[in-house]
This record gives C-alpha cells, structure tokens and sequence, in this order.
C-alpha cells in the first residue's frame, strides 16, 4: 500500500500490493478484467465496483450521502452502498474508506470495497437488515434488559476495538449504530466513520489547539460543545446519551432527555423515567455521562461492567424459569429470549400483542410521560467550522428553542 503523508490512516508498514495480488475482499465477477483507473486506486482500498455492476434500491439519504442496498447483478451479493452527494465532501469520504478498510471487528461495520461513480469514490459494506438503534428503540417491540444490555455491550466492544487501534468516532449516535437481525437475535454494530479521527497527544507540552467542532448536537460531550481540547473521552459521553436512550427507549433530544444548562445530563430528571432498570445499567448511564472527561471510564471499563450485568440478567432469568417449570411443569417459552428480533413476523405479532396487554412491562416508565414543559434544545448555531450530521441539519434547524452554544475560541 502506498503511504501518504497526509492520511492519518495509511500505514507505511503495508508494503505494495503485487501485481497478481487479489483484493481482500472481491465483488467482481471472475476473469474481469480491470481498466488501469481501477488499478490506481487499490493502493487505497480492497476492491472496486462501477455503479453499473449493481441493481440499487434507495434506503435513505442525508446531507452529505445516499444509502442504497444493492444486488451484484453477476455475483448477487447484497450490501450496501453509501454515496457521496456533495464533491466538496470528497476528502472526507477517502478517509473514511481508508479507515474501514483497516478495521475487522465483529461490532464494527465491514467494509467490502468501493464504487467508483462520475470520478468519485462511494463505500460498499455489509448490508444491515435491522435498520439503526434508533429505529428500533422507537418500534413497538418488546425489549427485555438483557436485550438492552446485550446491544449496549455490541456497540462498546465496538467502541472499545475503534480505541484500541487510535482511532476514536467522533459522532457516535444511536442512528449510527446498526441493528442485525440473525437466526432471531440482535447484534449491534458500529458504522459512519466520516468524521473519525487520530486520538490526539496532548502530553508533548506544546501549545495545543483543540480539534474541529463536528458531530450532532444532541450525543456532543460538554467540552467540544464549549469548543475546547477534547480526546476519545466524548465518543464515552456519547455512548452514555445512548445508554440514555437505551434505558427510557426515548429520544437524544432534550425535549425528552433531560438535559442541564451546561449540556449536562439531568440525572435527576433522568431517574423519573427509567422504570425499572437495573440500577448498575443506570448507574453506568451517568458515569458515561460526566461533565469530567477524566471521570469516564474508558470502553475497557465499560465493557467489563456489561459483561458482568448481563451475566447477572442470564443468571437471574435462568433461575426465574426454573421456578416457572417448576410449577408449571412446562418451560416457558417467552418473548424474554436475550435479543428476540423483529425480522419474524410471527415473533414480532406475539410480542406485540403481549405490549398491547400490558405497555408498562414492554417500554419504560418514559412512554407513558408527556415531554416536559420547560424543555432546552442544542442549537443549530454551531461555531464556525462546526459539522452537523446529516439528521440533525434539518432536526436543529427548525427548532426556535435552542442552547446558545459559545462563540469557536479564537
């Protein structure tokens, strides 16, 4: 692979792709044979397509991209294609191809290669058929706490392996983060790396500029909020605000997540909603969430504690069946499977009507309260040079009830 020294994401230890060397991963008929454009580009990525080579079907759209899953037309390999709209975000959209490539983690969205449509470069990766957390979290289906706490584990050993390789997100969001639906479980899985970046150094001594102002609004640490020097710790506040989500099943907004003047989480507020949550999994919620970047615990930490939670979930739900077939006679076969799937239907139709019995059992406490009244919103008036994902561009534009977020330091 050829190093270039301005890409934070090659490594110059790679070496050179032999002329015969296939791709790392090929979605490419056999025997086709590649024009000399093609060429010059797998320095840079595994593997490259034409638009033309796929049958597309449109499944979302942002400011920056389009989402389409796509079918080979030769191989019939389905993935997903996300297409740069705009030519001015073509630098960023190089990065990020040039990351994905890099990384291989079961909770990290693979990467399988490139399109190459009117002189630009569009990422293919796996297609995810369970939409985002986002999604789902706001779908009627059951979820159990050792389904909240299984998918809460997915995206941190997710986070945890982006860390470990010196990479840190940087717009960390419950849209960002994939739901799979496989042999009727969920797994999560972490995607969108346009705005990742190399964990800064700030222990050389020298005079530290803090980073570029990105992300969305809602899932942004207090410190980059305030425009200062910030580290991989605000991919942990994130998380915390997903966490959040995870725990009400309610919106990152701050007319439902209650939020303090200084973006704080309201963990007051917070615990009005949370029903009845184990009181670890909320505990971590507000750790994560700490005005203190140095009192957040890092991913290998967090990792840990789910671990332990959901040993504790499958511990306490094993003894619970026992003693129901005990009395029973009969095992009970129950929508409370570790992370039952809304990609059968008859599973979906039994959960569902079980909601429809008894809503206090399915959701928390939070889908039965009003927003409140004195809510606060993040602005869209972010400083100069600040990056808002592509959702909440129109979310934050329209709302006349904004945090007043400070001026970028000079």
């Amino acid at each position: 692979m050829e190093y270039h020294a301005e890409c934070c994401f090659c490594d110059p230890e790679d070496g050179n792709m032999g002329p015969d060397e296939l791709p790392l991963h090929s979605v490419h008929a056999p025997n086709r044979i590649r024009p000399s454009s093609y060429r010059a580009l797998r320095s840079a990525v595994s593997s490259l397509a034409r638009i033309d080579d796929f049958f597309c079907e449109k499944i979302g759209s942002g400011f920056f991209s389009e989402v389409f899953k796509v079918q080979h037309r030769i191989t019939g390999q389905v993935m997903a294609l996300k297409m740069n709209t705009l030519a001015s975000n073509k630098a960023n959209m190089l990065r990020e191809v040039q990351l994905m490539n890099r990384l291989c983690h079961p909770n990290i969205l693979r990467f399988l290669g490139v399109c190459v449509h009117e002189g630009q470069l569009h990422a293919l990766t796996e297609y995810i058929n369970g939409g985002n957390l986002e999604q789902l979290l706001d779908s009627d289906l059951y979820l159990s706490w050792s389904v909240r706490i299984g998918l809460s584990l997915d995206i941190a050993r997710g986070l945890q392996y982006l860390h470990s390789k010196g990479i840190f997100h940087r717009d960390l969001t419950s849209k960002n983060c994939l739901v799979r639906c496989d042999s009727g479980l969920f797994t999560a899985v972490v995607g969108d790396f346009g705005l990742a970046e190399k964990i800064p150094d700030y222990s050389d001594g020298v005079n530290k500029q803090p980073l570029a102002i990105v992300g969305s609004p809602y899932w942004m640490a207090p410190e980059v909020l305030r425009g200062e020097l910030y580290n991989e710790k605000v991919d942990v506040f994130a998380y915390g605000i997903i966490l959040c989500e995870i725990i009400a099943r309610i919106e990152a907004d701050p007319d439902f997540l209650p939020r303090t003047e200084d973006f704080g989480l309201d963990v007051e507020a917070f615990e009005n909603m949370v029903g009845d949550c184990p009181s670890a999994f909320f505990s971590l919620a507000v750790t994560c969430c700490n005005m203190s970047a140095e009192r957040r615990p890092t991913f290998s930490d967090i990792v840990f504690s789910l671990e332990g939670m959901e040993l504790q979930e499958e511990t306490d739900k094993t003894i619970a069946l026992g003693k129901n077939a005990l009395k029973t006679g009969v095992p009970d076969v129950s929508p409370y499977r570790r992370r039952s799937s809304p990609c059968h239907h008859g599973n979906c139709i039994h959960q569902q009507q079980q909601q429809q019995q008894n809503s206090r059992i399915g959701r928390s406490q939070s889908d039965m309260l009003p927003p409140p009244s004195s809510s606060r919103r993040l602005c869209s008036a972010l400083p100069l040079g600040s990056t808002l994902s592509p959702s909440d561009r129109t979310s934050t534009a329209a709302n006349a009830n904004c945090w007043t977020l400070p001026a970028n330091p000079s």
